[in-house]
């Protein structure tokens, strides 16, 4: 049986010449992910054991509709008992001395509702291409929550499958 080489939720972020993935699981010793065990020696992936989330938080992960391949994730507090620690897209860009982001690759089974409704304004004007899949069916509301964070009018819309991707049209 083949193995998957994707895992979800899943994030790239492909800054300039650094890609940094970001894969939030408290459990990554069941999670084999060839992509990333091919890029071990590479120096410029960075891999990150967090969330993408819209601020500093803690979230508990938990099976979603799609079994295996896709889960959600819930904040929690603190003293709940939480699985990751989430991290802000600008946490990684100032933790890494980026300012822009060439290619953001979103697939976050409804994250993307949470990330998008706010504190986007600082990252989301340093974004050239931004390939995402928008869970509504797990998270009503994130279709809406991306094209509310973004002027349409700056980006060439493609859709491609359950992925849309959006070109900026005067490159950061």
């Amino acid at each position: 049986m083949p193995v998957p080489i994707q895992v979800y939720p899943q994030s790239i972020l492909h800054i300039n010449t650094l890609m940094l993935k970001l894969l939030p699981s408290s459990r990554s010793s069941l999670i084999v992910i060839p992509w990333l065990k091919n890029t071990e020696k590479l120096t410029q992936v960075s891999r990150l054991n967090a969330g993408l989330w819209s601020k500093d938080a803690f979230l508990k992960i938990k099976q979603g509709e799609a079994g295996n391949w896709g889960f959600v994730v819930n904040e929690v507090s603190e003293s709940s008992d939480y699985d990751i620690k989430a991290i802000t897209i600008d946490q990684v860009l100032k933790q890494n001395n980026i300012d822009t982001i060439d290619i953001l690759k979103l697939d976050i089974e409804g994250a993307e509702r949470e990330l998008f409704s706010k504190n986007y304004e600082n990252w989301i004007n340093k974004v050239n291409l931004i390939i995402i899949e928008l869970h509504d069916r797990f998270m009503p509301g994130c279709t809406e929550s991306l094209y509310n964070a973004i002027n349409i009018e700056k980006w060439d819309e493609y859709k491609k499958g359950e992925k849309v991707i959006l070109v900026r049209k005067n490159k950061v």
